[in-house]
């Protein structure tokens, strides 16, 4: 199982949107995304402030960026 983070934010309509994308991807059921809030760490908003949602695999090596459709996502997984 590959494992995902999606660093969100609260009340963040692009953050949704990223998750419906993670979702859709052809290898979503192959990984576990565990959602972020940036608000929670000071660090994480210092590196993501304006850059949600951010899709990251948990060795974070791989960064995806939005925005990013279900076809990058699938890709991104593939290739972790």
């Amino acid at each position: 199982m590959k494992k995902l983070i999606l660093y969100t934010t609260e009340a963040c309509h692009l953050c949704e949107l990223a998750l419906e994308q993670i979702e859709q991807s052809e290898y979503y059921e192959k990984c576990v995304v565990t959602q972020i809030d940036i608000a929670s760490d000071i660090e994480l908003l210092r590196q993501f402030a304006t850059r949600v949602p951010v899709l990251a695999a948990t060795s974070g090596q791989k960064l995806l960026y939005w925005p990013f459709d279900h076809h990058d996502v699938s890709q991104c997984i593939k290739n972790l």
